[in-house]
């Protein structure tokens, strides 16, 4: 039977039994003291050590955020449940199969996503179980959101040993990685064996941590599910490309609206007044901006993401990344977006005299194209980030890339195809908890992607007994794994806008 009890660090701790007792769950254990107090805003700190055996049994209180309106799209697929929140919230959860600790199993490290403002670590859809009956060590945890995780200010940045604000969110993760990297081999892992994995903004952070050098060494392989790559999530302009200066100037005017002269007297509100000020911080900065989000401090991020890239100061591992076939159907019914004179102005603005023969194409001086313009923002901004990262490496002979897209129409979907994290029950086998009537053929996915996944954590690659073959990525053919009721390569869908953008973000690299 697996492992219920070990010794971390900070002492001895004991899980729980698995659903099949094949497996052992390890849940609620403290990587970093409680951020609170004196310690809000400021970079982790190691977490205290406790006498006897620490009861390790059940998740602990998620981080502070604002939760999805009631029969929202989200809150129906990933939050039905309010769970319990506070500031207190840096504790990390292992899943393993092993029997004893010297088994250096493989480990998989989950980061969420949620636009860096919301989520955690034990959401509906997510859990290890999947990847522990496969032999791996799967590892989850918390970190800070919002204006608890990402909140800048000049004053901050005096105080700080680092001379860096903001990014406590980052650092948490960081954090996380290195009590990974130090305590993973009591759980049977393997601290030479590390994946990280995430999507959305837990992709950009998985990129993150594969981008900064404080990790370099620590990551064996890194999956990007829909989320990161090279341009559009990550391009200029966009969550972790901001100046720090930018994020400060924010921040400034967030600590005047909570009615506060410091970051001494913000300290000591409560956390509740905190969540409060953001949420109407949020609504007045308007809809589609992030008000606090990982920035170049000049130390975690010495660059923005996509400058790393091009640099080629990425770490130079194993990738996997992929998206979704629509990702933009979740925000599909917003009202007042077949406006022709808007669409065809975004489009002058930003590629300027190449702009006419895109309207053309797209016919987006009429109401049909201008509406699927301008409603398809989120999926070219996926599209793009996963393409451009391939090509820019395939071209500068770096290790290969696996390229996905996910192209299920998931059942009850009323656009069609899949939506911006739709794959997210297949991978961790989870359908089963779904309110949606997923069928034998989604079953049979599941298992398929799940075991893909395992195999790319194990080994860098995908590919297994009973699996199509997934090619690594190439600039030519049929370069993309299709991920549907019967797997298959295809050739990644360009069309004359990820070309535009392609051509505009590599003029920031000479010579490609």
């Amino acid at each position: 039977m697996a492992i219920i009890e070990t010794t971390v660090e900070t002492g001895r701790v004991r899980g729980i039994r698995g659903n099949n007792q094949a497996f052992s769950l390890f849940l609620g254990i403290p990587y970093a003291a409680p951020p609170i107090g004196e310690l809000r805003w400021r970079a982790p700190q190691p977490a205290p050590a406790w006498e006897g055996t620490l009861l390790a049994g059940e998740y602990r209180e998620i981080p502070m955020q604002n939760r999805f309106p009631k029969g929202s799209f989200f809150q129906r697929e990933s939050y039905p449940i309010e769970l319990p929140m506070s500031e207190d919230c840096l504790y990390i959860n292992v899943t393993t199969p092993a029997e004893s600790s010297g088994e250096r199993l493989p480990v998989a490290l989950w980061i969420y996503g949620g636009a860096y403002r919301r989520g955690f670590a034990n959401k509906l859809e997510t859990d290890g179980e999947a990847f522990a009956k496969r032999g791996v060590v799967f590892v989850s945890f918390n970190y800070r959101l919002g204006a608890f995780g990402y909140f800048a200010h000049p004053d901050l940045r005096k105080e700080a040993v680092r001379h860096v604000s903001g990014n406590y969110g980052l650092q948490d993760q960081i954090f996380a990685l290195e009590w990974v990297c130090r305590n993973i081999a009591a759980f049977g892992g393997d601290p030479e064996r590390i994946t990280v994995f995430g999507q959305s903004a837990g992709a950009m952070s998985a990129q993150m941590l594969t981008s900064t050098p404080i990790t370099r060494g620590k990551i064996q392989r890194a999956i990007f599910e829909s989320g990161g790559g090279l341009g559009g999530m990550t391009g200029p302009g966009q969550a972790s490309s901001e100046p720090m200066e930018d994020m400060e100037r924010r921040g400034e005017k967030f600590l005047s609206r909570l009615g506060v002269n410091s970051i001494e007297e913000a300290r000591l509100l409560p956390a509740e007044r905190i969540l409060e000020g953001y949420t109407a911080f949020e609504q007045e900065i308007g809809i589609g901006i992030i008000p606090f989000c990982p920035a170049v401090d000049g130390y975690y991020l010495s660059k923005p993401l996509y400058q790393t890239v091009l640099d080629g100061d990425e770490h130079d591992i194993d990738y996997l990344l992929g998206c979704c076939s629509n990702e933009s159907s979740t925000w599909m019914e917003k009202p007042d977006r077949k406006d022709p004179e808007e669409a065809v102005a975004m489009l002058r603005g930003r590629y300027g005299a190449e702009a006419e023969p895109i309207i053309r194409e797209l016919a987006a001086d009429t109401p049909e194209g201008a509406e699927q313009y301008l409603l398809g923002q989120m999926t070219l901004k996926m599209y793009q980030g996963v393409l451009n990262w391939c090509d820019y490496r395939a071209k500068t002979g770096k290790k290969a890339s696996y390229l996905y897209m996910f192209t299920r129409d998931v059942p009850d979907h009323p656009f069609g195809g899949t939506y911006h994290s739709g794959e997210h029950m297949y991978i961790f086998r989870t359908i089963a908890r779904s309110w949606r009537n997923y069928t034998g053929a989604d079953y049979e996915l599941s298992g398929q992607v799940c075991d893909y996944w395992t195999n790319f954590i194990k080994t860098g690659n995908p590919n297994g007994n009973g699996l199509s073959v997934w090619q690594p990525y190439t600039c030519d053919g049929e370069n993309c794994m299709a991920l549907d009721q019967k797997c298959h390569m295809m050739a990644f869908p360009r069309n004359i806008l990820l070309d535009a953008e392609q051509a505009l973000l590599f003029q920031l690299s000479e010579g490609y």
